[in-house]
């Protein structure tokens, strides 16, 4: 027998009929009394009108009485017991449905004491009446309840589950929670209002609240967030808005009302009860909360108009000295000569470094000039620096290595096994001719543990078989990768063939960090480091693809170089080559990074530097770094692994 509760709240409540103990007591005393096996399902807190809308199954709302459902299904329950029929559903559809699962595996209903034959004509009957009055009887309830809570709202009562500015502090006499200011709340509370009324932005009051406050906020998306909500509260004026003023006030958010002037007239306001503090005047309230849903409709506006994108450089560019990702990002600006909305399209970072907003500069990038950055980066990466190949020809021999090595332990192993099976047969021979009870015995001992050596043996070498069947395998499968694997075919693969998503995914692959300090960015890509100037117009030109034929000529064009050469002024694209081997340009190198960003740059372990800037314009016009004196700790480039590139994230 399956016995059934439910409860629409998941606590004691006066509307119930009884609770989940009580309905559990009453049905398990009516199991034991019928000498009955039971199993008890239980929905707390689970509403018996509400259903899903999926009409094959709608209640997967409540778990338990889907599981009852799944045994009646499988023919693990014949019976169910209830405390009374609405605890089943108080909706017609819903009891209709459960009946006719009832009728078709034959369930027996139990109603507390009362048995109720199914198909019986006079029961269908009275069930019908029955579901229509619970279905009844639940709109009284809400109707009630909401008649109460309305009562107490236009009374002032209305309470949160929580309320920034306010805690909890016991109960009244009443037996209502009290609620205590918190002034170090309040304060925060003051801070944002009036910084706000003096026309700072929401993002520029969280970093004044972490340097004023000294605050370290991880989840800054979410206390943008509360702050928005506490700015909107009408809730810290020291009255409430009665039902009538919140439903204009609800209109109003869902922009179904231009604005709310009309909840200026007192009379949808009462004073509250719980919140009595005046933190800002309803005339002000009024007044923030329509500039607040006039930025908030702009910004949905602007991404409405923005047709949806994605660029291969987003989540990739990180901040050197605050950590922070750069992001793809859109803006729709009126141009102030033709009157027209231009959409500009840029990668955007906003962090926070020390307790502040991080002044790294730029704070945004043009999208245009940053992927034609990576489109230089990956073609020259793929053509003279990609190392994969070789890791995988080192992968692949370290594969014929282990192979040979478990060859040779399956050998041994084997000839282990074939002399310990000489040994066994030795001493049976010996057991067979003998009397001798002493020699009996020593005999079947040794044999004994001879037997036990022989099992590990044979354990030991169908493990050596079959790791040598997977070494077998991984030794095809990298065969066929060294066959298949071709520079030139992934570099027009990843031009012509892939999408923005794929693009940016081999990205991600190829490079371990990408840092930008200043107006420079700094590409890691394991053994080689590559530099570009964001402020340069690169433009990768893709008749280069169509040279590659000549690999070995590009090849050696770039190798060829040295810090002082330059392999071609190709539309502004300086390229220069320094090998980070020979300890003197590791000294130059070092220098010119750290008069460029002021930070040390650990180059051990790096075997070329590639440049896309002009260095020789540089050491004639050195720039100084408008970083604070503490960033020189900000990135510390560390000796890349020398790791299988398919193990690289």
């Amino acid at each position: 027998m399956g016995i059934y509760c439910r409860t629409s709240v998941a606590h004691n409540a006066e509307v119930e009929l009884s609770t989940i103990d009580q309905q559990k007591m009453a049905g398990v005393k009516f199991a034991n009394d019928n000498n009955l096996r039971y199993f008890v399902y239980e929905d707390a807190g689970k509403s018996g009108y509400k259903i899903s809308d999926d009409d094959l199954d709608p209640f997967n709302n409540r778990p338990a009485f889907m599981d009852l459902i799944t045994d009646i299904k499988e023919g693990k329950i014949k019976k169910v017991w209830v405390w009374e029929h609405s605890r089943l559903s108080r909706n017609n559809y819903a009891l209709a449905f459960i009946f006719n699962i009832f009728e078709k595996h034959n369930i027996t209903l139990y109603e507390n004491q009362k048995e109720f034959i199914l198909n019986d004509p006079q029961i269908k009957f009275t069930r019908q009446i029955l579901c229509a009055v619970s279905e009844y009887e639940r709109h009284l309830i809400v109707n009630r309840m909401t008649r109460g809570r309305n009562k107490r709202i236009n009374e002032g009562g209305r309470v949160f589950h929580a309320l920034f500015c306010y805690k909890r502090d016991g109960k009244n006499e009443r037996g209502y929670t009290k609620w205590t200011p918190v002034e170090s709340e309040i304060d925060i509370y003051k801070f944002c209002l009036n910084n706000y009324m003096n026309g700072l932005g929401i993002r520029k009051i969280c970093a004044e609240i972490m340097r004023h406050y000294k605050m370290e906020i991880k989840a800054l998306k979410k206390f943008m967030v509360l702050i928005g909500d506490m700015l909107r509260g009408y809730y810290y004026t020291g009255y409430q808005l009665t039902i009538e003023g919140y439903d204009i006030y609800k209109k109003f958010r869902k922009n179904e009302l231009d604005n709310i002037q009309c909840l200026l007239d007192r009379r949808y306001w009462v004073k509250s009860i719980n919140y009595p503090l005046e933190l800002i005047s309803i005339e002000n309230w009024v007044k923030l909360t329509e500039q607040l849903q006039e930025h908030s409709v702009k910004i949905r506006t602007d991404r409405r108009l923005l047709r949806a994108r994605s660029e291969i450089g987003t989540g990739i560019i990180e901040c050197g000295y605050c950590g922070s990702k750069y992001y793809y990002k859109t803006q729709i600006k009126k141009s102030h000569s033709t009157g027209q909305n231009l959409i500009y399209y840029f990668y955007y970072h906003f962090g926070f470094y020390n307790g502040e907003i991080c002044n790294q500069k730029p704070k945004t990038l043009d999208t245009q000039k940053v992927n034609e950055i990576f489109k230089n980066f990956y073609f020259f990466y793929s053509l003279v620096f990609d190392n994969e190949k070789k890791l995988m020809r080192n992968n692949h021999e370290q594969i014929k290595h282990k192979i040979t090595e478990l060859k040779k332990q399956i050998i041994t192993l084997k000839n282990e096994l074939s002399q310990t099976v000489k040994n066994m047969v030795k001493l049976q021979s010996v057991l067979n001719e003998t009397d001798d009870v002493e020699i009996i015995k020593a005999i079947a001992k040794n044999i004994n543990l001879i037997e036990n050596e022989k099992a590990n043996v044979q354990d030991e070498l169908q493990k050596a078989n079959q790791g040598l069947d997977i070494l077998n395998r991984n030794l095809i499968k990298s065969e066929d990768d060294l066959n298949l694997y071709n520079v030139q075919s992934r570099i027009k693969n990843w031009f012509f063939n892939m999408n923005v998503e794929d693009q940016r995914s081999e990205l991600i692959r190829v490079i371990n960090r990408c840092l930008i300090f200043n107006d420079y960015l700094i590409i890691d890509a394991g053994q080689t480091i590559f530099l570009f100037d964001v402020k340069a117009d690169y433009c990768f030109d893709v008749k280069l693809i169509d040279g590659m034929n000549k690999n070995e000529i590009y090849k050696t064009k770039v190798a060829e170089l040295n810090i002082n050469n330059t392999l071609e002024n190709h539309k502004n694209c300086l390229i220069f080559k320094v090998n980070l081997q020979d300890k003197k340009n590791q000294s130059v190198v070092s220098k010119f990074i750290s008069k460029k960003f002021g930070i040390t740059y650990e180059l051990d372990g790096f075997d070329n530097f590639v440049s896309f800037i002009d260095l020789a314009d540089f050491w004639a016009k050195p720039t100084q770094a408008k970083m604070s004196e503490n960033t020189n700790t900000a990135f510390i480039a560390t000796k890349p692994k020398k790791i299988p590139i398919t193990n690289k994230k």
